[in-house]
């Protein structure tokens, strides 16, 4: 009996043992050496650019035991970014700017016509006399209309304004039918009275156009920002753009209406004035 407990021991030991190896050696294969010299890359963080336009890509380059800066004499450094499709999109060697100390690299605005993210990788090599060791940095560029990053405030925010817009939009329109057109005449189209509210009515009218521009803009934000299709968001842009063209037609065309009711009045208070009102003026 005491055989059987002495040996149950030793089995227990034995397997607490061997599971106490397995975890050492778990361990020691998951150890991770740093490298003791490399290239610290740093460069003009930009995480949002606005579609077709030119990036300007500058880096500056620094040994990572020492901290002394690197140039161009002993050290190259290339740009290599993909599509938002994961098609290739350029790989560039970087040139070195004397008067800045810097790598720079200047990217065409052909490089970002499709909205959507650009992964990158910027790699740096040292070669000095057979004394070789690098480094490399990597992120992600994200190319949309406004250059903007849709964070959950932004959004927030931008659903505010959108629901702020559209209830202005219907106030403003159920203003308008309150105010008067015309002048007060009676029931026979004789003038009572000369009615400057509808100066007032006329400047809603273009206040309800500039809202209704808003209202465009920030739907195609939105629409870029939480749709994955591009259509209506290119819809809504388009549509801004059309009604952003018209405007400077539709200023000067407002404008010479509201002179054109002035000097009208003008000339109905001066007959009234005088006595000669008729009717249907």
């Amino acid at each position: 009996m005491k055989n059987l407990k002495v040996t149950k021991k030793l089995m227990l030991v034995l397997t607490l043992g061997i599971i106490f190896i397995n975890l050492v050696g778990a361990a020691q294969l998951t150890e991770i050496q740093g490298f003791p010299e490399g290239i610290d890359i740093i460069l003009n963080q930009q995480n949002n650019l606005i579609i077709n336009s030119d990036y300007h890509l500058r880096v500056h380059t620094y040994n990572h035991s020492t901290g002394a800066k690197i140039d161009n004499t002993s050290t190259y450094c290339a740009l290599h970014f993909n599509k938002p499709n994961g098609a290739e999109g350029l790989f560039n060697n970087m040139t070195y700017n004397l008067s800045t100390q810097e790598f720079y690299l200047y990217i065409d605005n052909e490089n970002f016509t499709t909205n959507g993210l650009y992964p990158w990788i910027i790699e740096c090599q040292f070669d000095n006399g057979g004394k070789k060791f690098g480094g490399f940095l990597e992120g992600l560029l994200e190319i949309n209309p406004s250059g903007l990053e849709f964070t959950s405030a932004r959004s927030i925010l931008y659903i505010g304004l959108f629901a702020v817009l559209i209830f202005t939009f219907f106030i403003t329109f159920f203003g308008i039918g309150l105010l008067p057109s015309s002048n007060t005449s009676d029931e026979e189209g004789n003038l009572l009275s000369i009615s400057y509210l509808k100066y007032f009515r006329t400047v809603l009218w273009f206040v309800e156009w500039m809202i209704l521009l808003a209202i465009f803009f920030v739907s195609s934000n939105l629409a870029f920002a939480f749709l994955g299709e591009e259509m209506f968001a290119q819809l809504f842009l388009m549509m801004f753009k059309v009604c952003f063209g018209l405007t400077p037609i539709i200023v000067i065309v407002w404008i010479m209406w509201i002179i054109a009711q002035i000097i009208q009045d003008k000339r109905i208070r001066n007959l009234w004035e005088r006595g000669m009102m008729g009717e249907d003026i």
